[in-house]
């Protein structure tokens, strides 16, 4: 069906090594079939400031203090924002986002343990922030997660913290996933993936009758 209204956005949230990667394409794939445009990006990343961003988040072997780490999430989510969600969205674009404000509640404030007066804060400065239409939240049990986690064999500067760093984020993703409740949609990755790619359509089929889109 053609949209005929400013675009929707979507974004995907989870610890790492929940397998939400795996489900990415489909969803694009998916929301494509119904006759929508689509743009996929991630965080941090998505413009060429943001990769760069990303790389020395990532893969910089030097300690960086926590507060400059937030700093940077916002840097690249700024630059992202201002330069893709908001024109793809003009455009009426279907904008699907691998990680957004939630992933930086969960691992900022969770993880790292920085207060969520500092989150924010920094949203309330951002030049055009918006609220995600929907989020699919991708969920196991912590000790499968950290397991998947421990056989990568590049496993990123983030992957490489501690079973504890990784039930601080997975315990206040819980919390933001029941304090909004009407956005975040929870789906476990622990059943076979035709069970949850059909939770998937159910979701964003959903989405689109709620925004009269189908």
């Amino acid at each position: 069906m053609q949209q005929k209204k400013p675009g929707l956005f979507i974004t995907l949230e989870g610890l790492d090594g929940v397998g939400k990667t795996t489900h990415i394409n489909f969803i694009q794939d998916y929301i494509q079939s119904k006759g929508f445009k689509t743009y996929l990006t991630r965080e941090p990343g998505g413009t060429e400031i943001g990769e760069s961003i990303r790389n020395l988040l990532l893969f910089n072997h030097e300690k960086i203090n926590k507060i400059t780490e937030l700093f940077l999430m916002f840097a690249s989510r700024q630059e992202l924002i201002s330069n893709v969600i908001i024109p793809k969205l003009n455009e009426f674009f279907i904008v699907i986002s691998d990680r957004f404000i939630d992933s930086s509640y969960a691992y900022q404030c969770g993880g790292r343990q920085i207060d969520t007066q500092h989150i924010d804060s920094l949203i309330s400065m951002l030049d055009g922030y918006l609220t995600p239409d929907l989020t699919i939240l991708f969920d196991a049990d912590i000790n499968i997660i950290f397991e998947r986690i421990n056989k990568s064999t590049k496993k990123d500067r983030i992957e490489n913290e501690n079973l504890e760093f990784f039930n601080r984020i997975k315990s206040v993703y819980s919390e933001l996933q029941k304090k909004n409740s009407q956005r975040i949609k929870i789906i476990s990755t622990e059943k076979n993936i035709e069970v949850t790619q059909s939770k998937i359509i159910e979701i964003i089929d959903d989405l689109l009758i709620r925004k009269n889109l189908v």
